[in-house]
């Protein structure tokens, strides 16, 4: 085989592994963090945080510990909430091509107000 053939396979071979790492490159992001009690710093497992204006979302593990996994690059807003905790919301989360947007959230614990409702034995309520 000739020099110049060698040489023409070498870069055939490199430009085929440089266009199979771009088709392998992320077109997505991710955005990550932990939900805590604003007051005692204890993580607040179960609470829910939603990408607004998407389907995407996660609850947080025991730890308060989340992770919303193939985030389209833009810039979003983050809402969390709990309940017996009043809900937060982060305006301009800016997620990119991957990378990890570190969002760590403070929720307030809420009083739930309720109003009472008396079931009488029939079924029927009263207030």
């Amino acid at each position: 085989m000739s020099q110049t053939k060698a040489h023409r396979a070498t870069l055939c071979c490199l430009l085929a592994a440089l266009l199979f790492a771009f088709a392998w490159a992320g077109t997505t992001g991710k955005i990550a963090g932990r939900v805590v009690d604003k007051n005692s710093g204890a993580p607040i497992p179960g609470a829910n945080i939603l990408v607004d204006g998407t389907t995407l979302g996660a609850a947080a593990d025991l730890q308060g510990y989340y992770t919303i996994l193939n985030v389209p690059p833009g810039i979003y807003r983050l809402k969390a909430n709990m309940m017996g905790y009043g809900a937060v919301a982060v305006r301009e989360v800016r997620v990119e091509i991957d990378r990890t947007a570190t969002v760590d959230l403070a929720l307030q614990e809420e009083a739930l107000v309720g109003e009472e409702i008396t079931v009488l034995p029939n079924g029927r309520s009263c207030r």
